[in-house]
């Protein structure tokens, strides 16, 4: 299956899961409203790029881990390493919406209102702001890192990095006044990096294994078979002795050839077995031997049968 064909395949169940974010974020909500409302663009926007940044950092944060310490050949590491690259770049732009919708919510201002951003930066300044941030900064270094090269020691280092972002996002899962913030936070960093872990692998190994019945077929229509090198100088061998020699694949400009050796060939005999036959018909000293008379020896065998 093709790259094209994956992706098409998965929006459905990336359309279903986002619908599942939002109902889950309203009915988390209710009608009680704390703050601001920041519109509905913000209000759906947040949760459907919640739901595509952890599922591409599981993508990056999988793929990276089966490359640098599973695959062996260099080219499943490098097609690996192609689809950690693109699930990075996919974590750095819905980590970036997500800190623009997280923005919008906490300070109440719609997104594309005339207000929208004159107070990015106290916003930034606090805990929250600083944890979204680190956020697709550490994506898209990782997506840096991903396209640099293919070796296994690269990408064990962009597993690391996918690891910081992993991080980021369990530091923003749980409110930080309460007292139990730092057991939430490590339990929340513990599922990221295991789903992430297991998830990411997998479809990392799926699209690996799909490719090579690919790339094997097609290496066996390309090159001969081992049978085919080991029999095929032999046979032009026997087949250029019987002068009856043709290319393998039947070029006209080979058949032509052969045909023209076999007609020399004939020709050639004809004219010594005359010889050989007037050369035996007239009395010894009567006239000079004919030139290649003698040539067959004593027993006047002829190897004009030879060459049919």
């Amino acid at each position: 299956m093709t790259p094209r064909r994956t992706l098409l395949a998965l929006l459905p169940a990336l359309a279903v899961l986002s619908l599942l974010a939002v109902l889950a974020a309203d009915a988390a909500g209710g009608d009680n409203l704390v703050l601001l409302d920041a519109g509905p663009v913000a209000r759906i926007g947040a949760p459907v790029a919640a739901t595509l940044a952890d599922l591409a950092a599981a993508l990056t944060l999988g793929g990276a881990v089966v490359a640098g310490w599973l695959l062996r050949e260099e080219a499943d590491r490098t097609r690996a390493l192609g689809i950690v690259a693109g699930a990075a770049a996919a974590t750095t732009l819905a980590r970036g919406a997500s800190l623009a919708f997280s923005y919008a919510i906490a300070t109440g201002r719609p997104v594309g209102s005339p207000r929208f951003g004159s107070d990015l930066g106290v916003f930034l300044a606090t805990e929250l702001g600083v944890w979204l941030l680190c956020g697709p900064l550490a994506a898209a270094a990782t997506t840096t890192v991903a396209v640099l090269g293919t070796s296994a020691s690269l990408a064990r280092a962009v597993a690391v990095l996918s690891s910081v972002v992993a991080f980021s996002a369990a530091m923003t899962g749980h409110a930080a006044g309460d007292e139990t913030h730092e057991i939430a936070t490590s339990t929340m960093l513990v599922h990221l990096l295991a789903v992430g872990i297991w998830l990411g692998g997998l479809a990392v190994l799926a699209g690996a294994h799909r490719s090579r019945p690919r790339r094997r077929a097609r290496r066996a229509r390309l090159l001969p078979s081992r049978a085919d090198l080991l029999d095929r100088p032999g046979a032009e061998r026997g087949a250029r002795a019987r002068g009856a020699y043709e290319h393998p694949r039947g070029a006209p400009h080979q058949r032509v050839r052969a045909d023209r050796a076999r007609q020399g060939r004939g020709a050639r005999c004809s004219w010594a077995c005359s010889a050989r036959s007037s050369a035996a018909s007239s009395p010894p000293g009567s006239a000079r031997t004919p030139r290649g008379a003698g040539r067959w020896g004593p027993t006047g065998a002829s190897p004009c049968s030879s060459w049919r």
